[in-house]
Parts: C-alpha cells; sequence; structure tokens
C-alpha cells in the first residue's frame, strides 16, 4: 500500500567539501526539521577540519532557514556519533 503513495525515494540533499568532506539531509515536512543523515570528514588538518564542518553545518542551518524550519536535528546513532566526533577530533 505505501507503494502506491510514494512511487520514487526520498531525494538525498545536502552540501560537501570536494570529495572529503560532506552532510546528507533530509527534509521533514510534517516535523518542519530538516534531518542530517550523515556526516562525513576524511580532512585531517585540525583546524582546516573544523573550519569546513562548521562551513558545512551553517549550510544546513541556512536551508532549514530557507524552508522555515524550526530544527535542525542529527538522526540515529551512527549519524550523531559521526557529527559528535568529527568535531572532538578537530
Amino acid at each position: 500500500m505505501d507503494d502506491q503513495w510514494h512511487d520514487e525515494p526520498p531525494e538525498k540533499r545536502g552540501t560537501a567539501f570536494g570529495d572529503e568532506a560532506w552532510l546528507y539531509w533530509q527534509h521533514d515536512f510534517r516535523g518542519r526539521y530538516l534531518s542530517i543523515q550523515h556526516a562525513h570528514n576524511a580532512i585531517q588538518e585540525g583546524g582546516k577540519r573544523r573550519g569546513i564542518m562548521t562551513a558545512l553545518f551553517m549550510a544546513a542551518f541556512r536551508e532549514a532557514n530557507e524552508w522555515n524550519f524550526t530544527s535542525v536535528e542529527i538522526e540515529g546513532r551512527r549519524a550523531y556519533a559521526q557529527g559528535i566526533q568529527l568535531f572532538r577530533s578537530s
């Protein structure tokens, strides 16, 4: 029955810094929030690493603001742990 309502998978959105760092997110229109699904950063330099991740998260906040969402959330244990680890190791 669910297939009758959703013919296509949800479109993945996000932001990236080349092939080295990215965030993927989805819009939750019912809950009015942006849901970060995956965070990745392969950059090793401390200052550069933190600056790039800050810029990527700011892009997520701007996206949420453009859609008038009330919050940005990191979904799932894995994505949350990835996001926290990226900042701790910076």
